[in-house]
């Protein structure tokens, strides 16, 4: 039984898919998001079960890996800004992911993956992707990559005093079905494309870019780099291997679905980017190497299946 923490939520949902649909026996946790994502209604009760945890409680932890025989881990829950406080961050980000590795470790749990962040290299300038093993900065100025950062270290540190099975994956910025919040400019593009609402977006600037990642490809990553008997590495990253821009974003859409037209601008400062955020892409020559992958899914093909995913829920 893989637990999967955050399971019905973003990259938890589709990753849970992912290891059902490969015969995995999955536990999903809820918490505060109590809904099952219509992808994953099939399996309840069928290879998948839920259950509720706190990972700010390690009894619940414990609790979960006793009841339902849990032989590893797959740590995503997370919270960011508008979701909650920096004490709750704290408190669930790093204290949450205390608990985990704690009780893994007292249970004698296998294999525990720490889902982390591309965004625990903000601070860093240049161009050039960006590979694993790099220092990072110590300061930050979002609750993900802080609280990230120190989560990772903890990770280390519960890898060398315990010698346990550790990995730590740092995906970067995911786009696709289950992603529900308004933060995302590319949801927010497809969603007023696909509904017929206005597309003049006046505070998302089209010359900023990241490496957007498929959430499909991004959890079939995830499945194999947990899955494997025994990685060469304890970090990996998982990144499409591309910078995009948002105005690029917005013209790919103007190709799959004509007649359409996206209004950007520029100047602005995106919710989703500040002066600390990265402007490279993520070198992937690690699970290219070991793991054979090759994003399935391009800029056109993702866009394309999230168009399809908000018009009527098509999961393509």
């Amino acid at each position: 039984m893989i637990l999967v923490t955050g399971g019905l939520g973003f990259l938890g949902g589709n990753l849970g898919k992912y290891l059902l649909d490969r015969g995995q026996e999955v536990l999903l946790t809820r918490n505060r998001n109590l809904e099952v994502p219509t992808i994953l209604a099939p399996y309840v009760g069928k290879g998948l079960q839920i259950a509720p945890m706190d990972v700010t409680a390690i009894t619940t932890i414990g609790d979960a890996i006793k009841k339902y025989k849990v032989k590893s881990i797959i740590h995503c829950a997370s919270i960011y800004e508008g979701r909650g406080s920096l004490f709750q961050a704290m408190e669930v980000n790093v204290t949450g992911t205390a608990n985990i590795l704690e009780a893994a470790r007292l249970m004698d749990v296998g294999r525990v993956t720490f889902v982390s962040s591309e965004g625990v290299n903000q601070g860093r300038k240049g161009t050039t992707p960006l590979k694993e093993e790099e220092f990072f900065w110590a300061r930050s100025d979002r609750y993900i990559p802080a609280t990230k950062k120190m989560a990772e270290l903890l990770c280390f540190i519960y890898q060398k005093e315990y010698k346990m099975d550790i990995v730590i994956t740092r995906p970067s910025r995911i786009y696709g079905p289950l992603y529900t919040a308004g933060r995302n400019p590319i949801l927010r593009m497809v969603t007023a494309v696909v509904k017929g609402q206005p597309t003049v977006f006046k505070d998302v600037n089209g010359n900023e870019g990241h490496d957007f990642i498929y959430v499909r490809d991004c959890a079939r990553v995830h499945g194999l780099i947990h899955c494997a008997a025994k990685p060469k590495h304890d970090l990996y990253n998982i990144g499409f291997g591309r910078h995009h821009t948002l105005g690029e974003v917005a013209r790919t859409l103007e190709k799959i679905i004509p007649g359409t037209k996206i209004e950007l601008t520029s100047g602005v400062s995106t919710i989703t980017k500040t002066d600390f955020d990265i402007d490279a892409a993520l070198d992937n020559t690690r699970i290219q190497e070991e793991f054979g992958y090759v994003p399935e899914y391009d800029l056109e093909k993702g866009l394309a299946a999230l168009a399809a995913w908000v018009k009527d829920g098509t999961y393509v």
